[in-house]
């Protein structure tokens, strides 16, 4: 089936990963879905993941000012990091 549309959105979708034994509180530990709800800009925050999702929110909490600390679970994080396309002089 062919359609035509001026403008297109494509929304995959997914949910946040949740492990358990960590208590996603709403308060103090969220998730990439529960962070939209934070009422207040943190002094400093750890991220984890080296996903794109993770990128993006520590890229804009430290444009709003955050200390922010990424943290990567590989033993090389420019690796993982160029395994979601960063240029790797970025990287």
């Amino acid at each position: 089936r062919v359609m035509e549309a001026r403008n297109v959105l494509i929304a995959t979708g997914s949910r946040a990963n949740r492990p358990e034994g960590i208590p996603f509180d709403g308060r103090r530990v969220f998730d990439s879905d529960s962070i939209n709800g934070l009422s207040y800009l943190p002094k400093s925050i750890a991220i984890t993941g080296s996903g794109i999702i993770a990128i993006e929110f520590a890229k804009i909490f430290r444009n709003l000012g955050t200390d922010v600390t990424l943290v990567i679970r590989d033993n090389n994080a420019r690796k993982a990091l160029m395994k979601i396309g960063l240029d790797k002089d970025v990287a």
